[in-house]
């Protein structure tokens, strides 16, 4: 990691679990990636709570206190999960030619952006 900034792209699938996207969020900050992708479905508003759940996850990564181009792809409707992942990688790979992937309930150590970043 050449500069002190990560130079692959980042792109962060979230939707309601405030507690694993802050602590994936935090890795990321460690690893200071100069592009950030954070791709939100909307709450599915058959479940009580879904929007207020939404609404925290998404502040968790608010703030992106770094140099970094970030791109927020947030959908205020319920796609579903396969839908979702689909228009969102159409998102970022409309913008950029590679990128590595997480989704905001698999938390990753940081030689797995080592080894990503030397392929």
């Amino acid at each position: 990691m050449g500069n002190n900034q990560y130079q692959v792209p980042i792109v962060l699938f979230l939707y309601n679990r405030k507690s694993t996207t802050s602590r994936i969020f935090e890795k990321i900050r460690q690893i200071k990636p100069v592009t950030l992708f954070l791709i939100a479905d909307g709450p599915n508003l058959s479940k009580a709570d879904a929007l207020a759940k939404v609404d925290e996850t998404r502040k968790t990564v608010e703030i992106v206190d770094w140099e970094c181009n970030v791109f927020r792809e947030y959908s205020e409707v319920n796609m579903g999960c396969d839908k979702r992942i689909e228009t969102g990688l159409n998102y970022v790979f409309q913008r950029v030619d590679r990128a590595i992937i997480l989704e905001d309930d698999c938390l990753p150590n940081n030689s797995f952006f080592q080894f990503c970043e030397e392929m």
